[in-house]
């Protein structure tokens, strides 16, 4: 079962992976169709089948079909920005809880958020202060305020971080409960050598860096566990 599955992709991975059986879940009109379209192009239409509507109002009987069984795996790309903002994990969880065996795969099946401190370079600031031999320090400005109001997402390279990495919360996706995705994390950074800090161990602190990591571990992987990695 691919919850959320867009254009099919990974409905398509599982069928050449050789599942027998793969329905895709979809809550918007317009992408289902497109997923269709994509699974008959690939000659997959025996295998596949794409459901249009939300996990929560959908029926077991659309989603189970004729033989009423349970899904052995749960794949879905659900992650949102920082991992938790604006995904999709409840309706991961509605469907392991309605539509998964027991004991079956939910993939990835284990998540965790992460922060560190990063320097001024973590938000590309000190760009403005010389842009092709011009000061911009009056954009840099604005820019400094408008992200103390709302994230900035972007890359940040391995430089612009100037602590040890903190994990502020793992989840369980094959056990956790929806409630479980709401939590506070008291945490603290400690600078890494080499990673900006003065003589005295002091470093100065310009963002939080939040990144997140997926894993298909070794519970329900074992030939080959991966992480993947933000």
């Amino acid at each position: 079962l691919d919850v959320g599955c867009g254009t099919g992709v990974l409905s398509c991975f599982a069928a050449k992976g050789g599942a027998a059986t793969v329905t895709g879940v979809d809550g918007s009109e317009f992408i289902a169709r497109r997923a269709r379209a994509v699974v008959e192009e690939n000659t997959l239409d025996g295998t596949v089948r794409v459901v249009q509507g939300r996990v929560e109002a959908l029926t077991d009987d659309e989603v189970l079909g004729a033989s009423g069984e349970r899904y052995d795996v749960i794949v879905s790309e659900w992650m949102g920005y920082g991992l938790l903002f604006e995904c999709m994990l409840d309706s991961v969880l509605e469907a392991r809880d309605r539509w998964l065996k027991p004991g079956g795969a939910v993939l990835p099946d284990v998540a965790r958020v992460l922060v560190a401190g990063g320097s001024a370079l973590a938000a590309d600031l000190p760009f403005w202060e010389d842009v092709h031999g011009l000061s911009m320090r009056s954009v840099q400005k604005e820019l400094r305020v408008a992200a103390l109001k709302e994230a900035l997402v972007r890359e940040v390279a391995p430089e612009a971080i100037v602590t040890a990495p903190v994990m502020v919360k793992s989840m369980d996706l094959a056990t956790m409960a929806k409630e479980d995705a709401w939590f506070s994390s008291d945490f603290e950074l400690k600078p890494s050598l080499g990673g900006g800090a003065s003589p005295d161990g002091v470093c100065t602190i310009s963002a939080v860096v939040l990144w997140f990591d997926t894993d298909f571990s070794g519970r329900f992987c074992a030939d080959r566990p991966l992480t993947l990695s933000t």
